[in-house]
């Protein structure tokens, strides 16, 4: 398996592990009877899948992927 391949499945993954990841917000909420303050796994989860998307944007060279492109409005 070649290093792109490799960070295709793991931010594919951990794209699952993002969508849930407000369940842990969810929980730190519930718990502490409270909306003050980020969960910290929540934070982490999203942190290391934003790093792997843009790992994985970069092996590949698509920059499309992880810059914001110009408007086509402007070549109009």
């Amino acid at each position: 398996m070649s290093a792109t391949t490799a960070l295709a499945v793991s931010a594919s993954t951990w794209g699952v592990a993002m969508a849930l990841s407000p369940l842990l917000q969810v929980r730190a909420i519930v718990s502490n009877r409270s909306s003050r303050g980020v969960s910290a796994g929540y934070q982490a989860v999203l942190l290391v899948g934003f790093a792997l998307w843009l790992a994985y944007a970069a092996a590949i060279g698509n920059a499309a992927r992880w810059c914001r492109t110009r408007s086509r409005s402007s070549s109009a």
